[in-house]
């Protein structure tokens, strides 16, 4: 199999170099890559990515072959291993765009909202990739009534297990009204099918790893009797150096050896956990002019089983460099904005340490709402575009319950470069994330996530790219991160070339 990915993988390189012509760059059809080390978990591989692109029309095509190499020059089984693994290597296939007649998109999507935003806001399915891909599916298009759009969505096409979808309407449209001909109503619905399905194969193995069924202080993964019966395993005995002719002895005498044991399993008992949320809203251009643009907005939303939110007023304007929403917002008791968000997939299950059991808990996204009372704020995000050269954007919340001293408050920041006016840098971002948290104190906290991507240009159609993230994970549950143990970390460099 090995052998048969690696020929495959350098004829469709050889084909795409022959196939790009002397450095056209109308050419359809083109690749990209790069060569490099990437770090994962404890492990480093040498990495080598073919990024081939077709173009025709309204149709693109693009894959990400990503071969990763082990010391012994063995490719990453684990890449390799399902049918699952083929089809992820689609990074996308779409046609046209958002927005258009009809619009699809297969692949990729790092950040996707639907609506205002208190439903599903910057949703992302590329968290962990690329050791983890996802999928995703995007697919909507106009009706010929009342100006109709329709969309949905699906993080992930070959388990999708979280689902979104939204419909809008202008039911003035026709009527030649002012403004209120431009009305659109809209209605979004975001749902999981279980959040439990959150957990990774990682977590997993971290709680079969701390399960110690008879408390005898020894995990059951090392110990030779773990239900504390006084019986053992064949599986055991040999461990233990009994031969088999000794352990058929004592199974013959009776009540030394047991088939199975009786150990304790906490993901058996996971019950499927859905959740949905609903979301209502009306949008109304008020001036759209090439200077200036000016809408009023608001949205209504309710965790099905929970509580409701609402925005209103909502303001959006656009002028010169800038873009700026301002909303006033209002959360009922168990209610939280924009659910499914950036980081929902790390945030749908989760893992924390009990002090007093020194078990793992498993939890739940929607458990965090059972603390949250009733309150009111304001969100704001400012946006400025420099000259094609630097781009800041930071959303801020800010929200408090009466009595409270501290309510709930969420900073996200995104700058970049991305010029000619430097030379050979040809971009350079930064993005934070810290979110739903009562203090913004420390830059480094439970949930923040910080992104980096440096891409320098080498020689033409040649760039060195740094790519790196850090995510704090409060295990231990004691509201701090403490070192490398807290802290998932992934590290790309190299160089990726196009042609």
């Amino acid at each position: 199999m090995k052998k048969t990915v690696l020929v495959g993988v350098l004829l469709l390189f050889l084909w795409t170099l022959f196939a790009d012509g002397e450095g056209d760059t109308t050419n359809p059809l083109s690749l990209g890559g790069g060569v490099g080390s990437v770090i994962i978990g404890d492990q480093t591989y040498m990495r080598l990515r073919l990024t081939p692109e077709l173009r025709l029309g309204k149709l693109g095509i693009g894959l990400d072959i990503d071969l990763l190499f082990t010391e012994d020059g063995g490719v990453r089984e684990e890449d390799w291993d399902d049918w699952q693994d083929y089809v992820n290597k689609f990074y996308y296939i779409r046609w046209s765009e958002r927005g258009d007649t009809f619009f699809a998109k297969l692949g990729a999507f790092s950040s996707y909202s639907l609506g205002p935003g208190l439903v599903m806001n910057d949703y992302c399915n590329t968290l962990s990739y690329p050791m983890d891909r996802q999928l995703g599916v995007m697919v909507g298009g106009k009706l010929p009534v009342m100006d109709m759009m329709l969309e949905g969505f699906t993080s992930n096409i070959t388990d999708p297990t979280i689902l979104a979808g939204r419909v809008t309407i202008a039911p003035l449209f026709e009527s030649g009204i002012p403004l209120l001909n431009k009305l659109r109503l809209g209605a979004t619905v975001g749902y999981d099918v279980d959040q439990y399905l959150g957990i990774s194969d990682d977590e997993e193995e971290t709680i079969k790893n701390s399960v110690d069924t008879d408390d005898d202080g020894i995990p059951d993964v090392n110990d030779f009797d773990g239900d504390g019966d006084g019986l053992f395993t064949q599986d055991n005995l040999l461990e233990m150096g009994f031969s088999q002719e000794q352990i058929d002895q004592l199974d013959n005498m009776g009540g030394f050896v047991e088939y199975a044991e009786d150990l304790d399993d906490p993901l058996a008992d996971l019950k499927a956990n859905d959740i949905a949320v609903l979301g209502f809203d009306y949008d109304l251009p008020l001036i759209d002019t090439k200077m200036l643009k000016l809408s009023h907005y608001g949205e209504l939303a309710q965790i099905v089983d929970n509580g409701y939110g609402f925005i209103f007023p909502g303001f959006y304007t656009q002028f010169a460099i800038f873009h700026l929403n301002l909303e006033y917002r209002q959360y009922d008791d168990n209610f939280m904005a924009g659910y499914f968000d950036h980081y929902y997939d790390m945030d749908r299950a989760y893992l924390q340490l009990n002090q007093e059991t020194n078990k793992y808990d498993i939890f739940v996204k929607e458990s965090l709402l059972e603390d949250l009372v009733a309150s009111r704020g304001w969100y704001g995000k400012l946006r400025a575009d420099i000259f094609d050269f630097l781009y800041l954007e930071a959303a801020y919340t800010d929200m408090y319950a009466d009595g409270e001293d501290d309510g709930v408050k969420s900073l996200i920041g995104t700058a970049g470069v991305n010029t000619k006016i430097i030379p050979k840098l040809k971009n350079m971002e930064f993005k934070y994330y810290q979110v739903d948290v009562s203090k913004i104190t420390d830059i480094i906290a439970p949930h923040v996530i910080i992104q980096g991507t440096l891409r320098y240009e080498l020689s033409p159609g040649t760039n060195l790219l740094w790519q790196y993230q850090e995510r704090y994970v409060d295990y231990d549950n004691n509201g701090e991160i403490e070192g490398d143990e807290e802290t998932e970390r992934d590290v790309s460099m190299g160089v990726e070339f196009k042609f």
